[in-house]
C-alpha cells in the first residue's frame, strides 16, 4: 500500500513533464536578427533574408523560418507576390510542428495575404481564419494584422460594415497592448468610416480623434481622408451645405496633390445644390479622367448620380433616365460582387466549426478532470482507510494501558478513545471538500488546490491532535519525543515529523498529512537524521528507539 501512492505520483510527475520535454532548436542567428527587425525596418530585414542562400541552410526548421520571413518582408516592403511557393514551403513545416504557434500563425497569415494579392479571396479569408484560431491569445502583433486584414478584405468587397467595424476594433485593442500608436491611428480612422457608412452615432468622435492624431502624426493623408469624410457626411444635412463646401475648398487649396474624386464630387454636389451647374460639371471633369482607377464601382455610382442630378437641374429627363439606369446596374454589380466572394459566409462556416471543436475540447478538458478528481479520491480514500485501521490498533492499545493502570489523564485517554469517530468525521470532511473542489477550482493551480487541502487537514489534524499524540508516544515508549525534543537544533516542525513516522506514517502520507510535497519530506528526513547525527535511517533509529 505504501508503495501505491508513490507510484501515482511519480505517473503524474512524467505526464506533467514529458509533454514539455520537446527540445527547442536554436535558430539561425541571422534569421533571429532579422525577425527582432521586421516590424521597425521590414527593408532591412528583406535584405538580410536575400543575402541567405537556402541551400546553404541545414536544418528544415531554419528552411521554413527563411521562408516565412522572406514573405513577410516582401509583403511589408509591398512587392506584389506573383506565387505562393516560399510561404507553402513555410506552412507544411508550421503544420507538421504545431508548438511553434507564433510561427504558425504568422504562416497562416501571410499565406492568407499572399492568395489575397493573387485574387483567391475565398481561400484569404479561410487562412486569415486559421490563423486567428491557432494564434496566442497575447500575440497582440499577429492578432491586430488578422483582423486588419479580414477587415479590410470585407471593405473592399463591401461585406456589412458593421462586421468590419467590429474587426478594427479588436484590432485596435491588440495595439492599444503593443503601445502601436500607428496602427492605433489606422483602426479608428477605418472604424471612423465604417461607422460613416453604417451611420453610427460614434463616426464623427471617431473622425475627429483620428484627424487629431493624423495631424500629431504627420499623416497628412489620413488626416485628408477623415475631413472628406466628414464633408460627406454633413451633405447629408441641407443645412450644413455651406460649411461641407467651405471645407472642401479648403482641402482643395491646402492639399492640392491628394485630390480625391470624392472631394471633387463633393464640391460638385454642394453646387448642384445652389443650382450653379456649369461649376459642378467642371468638377466632375477633373475626376473623370481618374475614374478607371475605379474598380468597384462607388465612383462611377457618385458620377452617374451627379449627372442625373445636372440632367434634372437642365430639365432634361432622358439624360436623368440614363444615369439613374446606370446607378442601378452599378448596384446590382455590387450586389453580384458579394454573392461572387461568399466571404462572409465562408467566416461564418469557420466560426461554427470552431465553436464545435472548442465544445469537444471543453468536454474532453472536463472529462480528464473528473479522472484526476476521481483517481484522487480514490487514493485519499484508501490512504485514510489506512490510517483509519492504525488509529484502531492505537485505540487497542490505549485500552491495554487503561486496563494495567498505568497513571494517565482519563480526559486526554477519553479524548483519544473517541478517534474513531474523528476519523469518520475526516472522511465525510474530504469527501464534502473534493466535492467544493469539483465545483469550484477547475481553473485553479495545483499549488492553490494543494493549499485549500492543507487547510482542510489542519482544521482536523489540530494543535490538541498533536498534544494529544505526543502525550502518547512519551507513555508508550518511555518518553521518546520529549527525550528528542531536548535536543536544541530539532524544532517544532521536526516533533511532527518524527510523531507521525513513529506512527508508521509513509513518507507520501505525511506529505498528505502536512501539505507539503515528497521532495520537501524526503529532504526534511535527511535533515533531521543529520541534525540528530544519525548513522542509520531516521525510521530505523526510532523503531529502535520504541522497541527499548
Amino acid at each position: 500500500m505504501t508503495r501505491f501512492p508513490v507510484v501515482i505520483l511519480i505517473l503524474v510527475v512524467l505526464g506533467v513533464m514529458f509533454p514539455g520535454c520537446g527540445g527547442v532548436h536554436r535558430y539561425d542567428s541571422r534569421l533571429a536578427a532579422a525577425d527582432s527587425l521586421m516590424q521597425s525596418n521590414p527593408d532591412t530585414v528583406l535584405e538580410i533574408v536575400e543575402s541567405i542562400c537556402p541551400d546553404s541552410l541545414s536544418a528544415a526548421c531554419d528552411r521554413a523560418y527563411h521562408a516565412l520571413l522572406l514573405t513577410q518582408a516582401r509583403y511589408r516592403c509591398y512587392i506584389t507576390a506573383t506565387n505562393d511557393s516560399d510561404i507553402n514551403r513555410a506552412l507544411a513545416y508550421y503544420r507538421a510542428h504545431p508548438k511553434e504557434r507564433e510561427k504558425l500563425t504568422r504562416a497562416y497569415l501571410y499565406k492568407g495575404a499572399v492568395i489575397e494579392e493573387l485574387g483567391l479571396l475565398d481561400s484569404a479569408i479561410f487562412y486569415y481564419k486559421q490563423a486567428e484560431i491557432v494564434a496566442l491569445k497575447d500575440d497582440y502583433v499577429n492578432l491586430g494584422q488578422i483582423n486588419i486584414r479580414m477587415a479590410s478584405l470585407f471593405r473592399i468587397h463591401y461585406v456589412n460594415e458593421l462586421i468590419c467595424y467590429d474587426k478594427y476594433q479588436k484590432a485596435l485593442d491588440c495595439y492599444r497592448h503593443t503601445g502601436n500608436e500607428r496602427l492605433q491611428l489606422i483602426c479608428i480612422y477605418n472604424m471612423g468610416m465604417c461607422s460613416g457608412i453604417t451611420g453610427s452615432d460614434d463616426s464623427k468622435q471617431l473622425l475627429d480623434t483620428a484627424a487629431s492624431m493624423a495631424l500629431e502624426q504627420n499623416d497628412s493623408s489620413i488626416y485628408f481622408d477623415c475631413v472628406e469624410m466628414r464633408i460627406r457626411q454633413l451633405l447629408i444635412e441641407d443645412s450644413a451645405l455651406h460649411i461641407a463646401k467651405s471645407r472642401s475648398l479648403y482641402l482643395l487649396r491646402q492639399y492640392p496633390n491628394q485630390l480625391t474624386n470624392d472631394l471633387l464630387f463633393d464640391l460638385a454636389y454642394c453646387y448642384c445644390c445652389e443650382g450653379q451647374v456649369d461649376s459642378a460639371k467642371y468638377y466632375i471633369r477633373i475626376a473623370t479622367p481618374q475614374l478607371d482607377l475605379d474598380n468597384i464601382g462607388h465612383e462611377k455610382f457618385r458620377l452617374y448620380n451627379l449627372r442625373a442630378k445636372i440632367a434634372d437641374l437642365e430639365g432634361n429627363e432622358t439624360q436623368k433616365l440614363h444615369y439613374l439606369d446606370s446607378c442601378k446596374q452599378i448596384s446590382d454589380s455590387t450586389v453580384n460582387d458579394i454573392q461572387k466572394y461568399r466571404i462572409q459566409d465562408i467566416e461564418k462556416k469557420l466560426n461554427e466549426e470552431q465553436s464545435e471543436i472548442n465544445k469537444n475540447k471543453d468536454y474532453k478538458k472536463t472529462m480528464v478532470l473528473w479522472s484526476i478528481i476521481l483517481l484522487a479520491l480514490l487514493i485519499i480514500g484508501l490512504l485514510l482507510l489506512r490510517q483509519y485501521k492504525k488509529n484502531q490498533d492505537v485505540i487497542a492499545i490505549i485500552q491495554e494501558i487503561k486496563k494495567s493502570s498505568i497513571n494517565t489523564h482519563d480526559t486526554l485517554l477519553g479524548e483519544l478513545l473517541t478517534k474513531e469517530t474523528s476519523i469518520e468525521n475526516l472522511v465525510r470532511n474530504m469527501v464534502d471538500f473534493m466535492q467544493f473542489t469539483i465545483n469550484t477550482t477547475e481553473k485553479d493551480s495545483p499549488s492553490v488546490i494543494r493549499k485549500r487541502i492543507k487547510q482542510k487537514i489542519q482544521a482536523v489534524v489540530n494543535e490538541d491532535f498533536w498534544r494529544e499524540l505526543r502525550f502518547y508516544l512519551d507513555k508508550r515508549h518511555n518518553n521518546i519525543i520529549s527525550n528528542i525534543a531536548k535536543n536544541p537544533r530539532i524544532n517544532e516542525t521536526d516533533i511532527r515529523f518524527i510523531e507521525l513516522v513513529c506512527c508508521g506514517f509513509s513518507y507520501v502520507e505525511i506529505a498528505i498529512t502536512l501539505g507539503y510535497s515528497t521532495n520537501y519530506v524526503s529532504n526534511k528526513r535527511i535533515k533531521i537524521q543529520n541534525k540528530l547525527k544519525l548513522k542509520e535511517s531516521l525510521s530505523d533509529h526510532l523503531n529502535q528507539a520504541m522497541k527499548g
